[in-house]
């Protein structure tokens, strides 16, 4: 797993979002800006996929925030991401 870093270089994001209960599938592809910002755009392929914008940011402890925004406006979500400590400790014996 690669680990962001802010001041890193801007990169272009990709990927399929979709409802859990499989009436819609879409694409979501955009841009991570170096400060960790990032704003994505997604387009429905199949059935009744979520349209809109998402906009967040992600921090260097690999926390995010990002707000999802449909195409209409009437459609609106905050979503949170807590990075886990993954950190192994103990000793040997």
């Amino acid at each position: 797993m690669r680990q962001y870093e802010p001041n890193a270089v801007s990169g272009t994001l990709s990927g399929v979002v979709f409802y859990d209960n499989g009436s819609g599938v879409s694409r979501m592809i955009g841009l991570s800006k170096p400060d960790g910002t990032f704003i994505l755009d997604l387009t429905s392929i199949n059935g009744n996929g979520p349209v809109g914008t998402v906009t967040g940011t992600r921090k260097a402890d690999g926390s995010m925030t990002s707000d999802f925004v449909s195409a209409n406006g009437d459609c609106k979500y905050s979503l949170t991401v807590v990075q886990a400590d993954t950190t192994v400790r103990g000793g040997g014996g």
